[in-house]
């Protein structure tokens, strides 16, 4: 991928340069600017990591790095405030990374985020759910999420859950532009 971003960039400088060549002077400061950016970007792509240039800019395109399907086997479900209970949600990669767990640097988990049933959000951040092995694009994993209000601080009463994948130390998916999946929780007394 990053010899591939390292091509493009340097295939849309030199267009620009050869389009600059041709008008010659009669640009003015047009043409200036048109050179700062083209410079801008082969520095993006030479210096700084053509494959990191183009993952930021992967939010303006549907089915971008970061794009998941998420699918639930139920809309809703019930547990007593000291149980414990599992969703079984299926994850498809619809984007274009390799999802894996185990990475150093990028791992990427299925987590979820506490609602109210109204929809405002109560917590954010909460335990992720490993992929049993890395998946590429255009495939998908059965994963099982375990939920236990007693232990996660969930007191009894009526909740959404909302399902999202989160690439650690870069972005969660629904940031750039994934759709989430969302269930309904009762926690019983």
């Amino acid at each position: 991928m990053k010899l591939i971003s390292y091509i493009a960039v340097a295939l849309l400088a030199l267009a620009a340069f050869q389009f600059l060549l041709k008008r010659g002077e009669s640009f003015g400061k047009k043409r200036a600017y048109l050179m700062i950016f083209c410079s801008m970007l082969f520095f993006c792509s030479a210096f700084a990591g053509g494959e990191a240039f183009f993952m930021n800019v992967g939010i303006f395109w549907t089915g971008g790095p970061y794009s998941a399907e998420i699918t639930l086997n139920a809309p809703s479900f019930t547990l007593p405030l000291n149980g414990t209970g599992e969703i079984t949600l299926n994850v498809k990669n619809t984007g274009s990374l390799v999802w894996d767990s185990d990475a150093e640097d990028t791992p990427v988990f299925l987590s979820w985020h506490l609602m109210s049933e109204k929809g405002v959000m109560i917590r954010f951040d909460n335990p992720r759910t490993p992929f049993s092995r890395p998946i590429k694009p255009g495939n998908s994993e059965s994963v099982v999420v375990r939920v236990s209000p007693a232990v996660e601080g969930i007191p009894a009463g009526s909740y959404i859950i909302e399902f999202d994948l989160v690439c650690e130390n870069v972005a969660w998916f629904a940031d750039r532009g994934s759709a989430t999946s969302r269930v309904s929780l009762e926690v019983l007394p």
